[in-house]
């Protein structure tokens, strides 16, 4: 069974990394909570603002990533205050090769993490034609299929695999030698589409929608619920809620919506469940797929 959880869907990223290590009592869950509850000092005022603005930045920015990651509002607000206590940056950014929780840590704003770690360290902000660092390549650049940075193009520019189309918009029209342009996504239910990209764009998924293969039209996005169905459902684009991840099948398109992994429980980032972010799903040592949701180290 395949466990597909937001961020596979190219909705959302984020988290932090580590060299993989054991759990223990002296670096659970128990133990970072009190340590960042220590660091955090006076802080809490500050980080409660932050988690704010971040929450309300989702809501305003998306209309699926807020539910789709948290479920509500406060939910988001919870664990962005987590992430933010776990992650106060000193006044000065780090260079490259620190460590780090997060991009805003670093000079460059490219925190750099790897699969299954827990601490990260701040990279050299790839130039374009560089290679993609973790599928990231920092602001104002894109990974592209050969993973390499590419400038997004914007609407009207050329673009093919190589070549990326930035935010809402589609390369419409690429193929084999053939490049193709950038299209805006259409944003309105009902609106035309093609989910081929052959000739029209898909439909902004920002907006909750999805081009609906059969009839060629933008449908809203369904979210469910833990242990309802999930997937292609009906020819309808259906994830799941709150961070839950969709256990599919192999050789299906449909499957059953699992919750996240509360902190400190184990996770399997390829099978579910998965990790309630900030916390990630850090592997045990020799596994290249299970491990346990810790949330970010202070010292990272």
């Amino acid at each position: 069974m395949r466990a597909i959880a937001a961020a596979a869907l190219g909705l959302v990223a984020m988290g932090c990394q580590r060299e993989p290590r054991r759990s223990d009592s002296a670096s659970g869950p128990a133990a970072i909570e009190a340590a960042a509850a220590a660091r955090a000092g006076s802080n809490g005022g500050r980080c409660d603002e932050r988690a704010r603005e971040e929450c309300s930045r989702m809501a305003r920015d998306s209309a699926i990533e807020l539910p789709l990651l948290f479920g509500d509002a406060t939910r988001c607000e919870a664990r962005m205050k987590l992430a933010c206590l776990r992650q106060l940056s000193p006044a000065a950014a780090r260079p490259a090769g620190q460590p780090c929780g997060s991009d805003s840590q670093c000079e460059s704003r490219l925190c750099g993490y790897s699969r299954g770690e827990s601490c990260g360290r701040c990279r050299e902000k790839p130039a374009v034609g560089a290679a993609c660092e973790g599928l990231a390549c920092g602001p104002g650049l894109e990974c592209g299929i050969d993973g390499r940075c590419a400038q997004p193009g914007a609407e009207g520019a050329a673009c093919d695999a190589l070549s990326p189309c930035g935010a809402r918009l589609s390369c419409v029209g690429a193929g084999g030698e053939k490049r193709g342009s950038c299209v805006r996504e259409p944003a309105a239910l009902g609106a035309a589409c093609d989910p081929q990209l052959a000739s029209g764009p898909d439909c902004d998924r920002r907006a909750g929608l999805f081009c609906e293969p059969a009839s060629r039209q933008c449908a809203r996005l369904r979210l469910s619920e833990p242990s309802e169905p999930c997937g292609l459902v009906g020819g309808a684009l259906v994830l799941c809620r709150a961070g839950g991840s969709c256990g599919v099948q192999a050789g299906t398109l449909e499957g059953t919506c699992v919750p996240p992994a509360p902190d400190g429980a184990p996770c399997d980032v390829d099978h579910g469940p998965v990790c309630l972010p900030p916390a990630r799903c850090v592997l045990r040592p020799g596994d290249s797929s299970r491990g346990s949701c810790q949330l970010p180290d202070p010292k990272c």
